[in-house]
């Protein structure tokens, strides 16, 4: 039961990572109350993709029957530490300008491992 604990095991105040990192991404998130507020979000979006990372990739999910809207910012775990002490640049003028927008609710930012895996 127990045979391939050990290649886990590490000396004590070491840290083992079981999933592997290569890209993270940071999200941001909202509600949008329909198909004219997401094209507002659209817009937003464009103005500012050019001022994200140079590595990264960026991709937006929409649920028209939920109206969530998602922007995904994924770059490389070289370049996340110096984005993040960037304060995640343009994240603090685009989430304000996302509270300020009517039709726009629950606004929210979060980063996570985000890897593809093939069949």
């Amino acid at each position: 039961m127990f045979r391939n604990v050990s290649r886990f095991v590490r000396p004590m105040g070491a840290r083992a990572y079981a999933i592997p990192v290569e890209n993270v991404t940071r999200e941001w998130r909202c509600k949008v109350d329909g198909e004219e507020t997401a094209e507002k979000v659209e817009k937003m979006l464009a103005e500012v993709q050019g001022t994200l990372p140079k590595a990264a990739k960026v991709q937006r999910l929409v649920c028209k029957a939920e109206w969530d809207y998602k922007i995904l910012t994924t770059v490389p775990l070289a370049d996340f530490g110096k984005w993040k002490e960037g304060g995640f640049k343009p994240e603090e003028s685009f989430i304000s300008k996302l509270k300020s927008t009517s039709g726009v609710s629950n606004v929210a930012s979060q980063s996570y491992v985000f890897e593809s895996k093939k069949n």
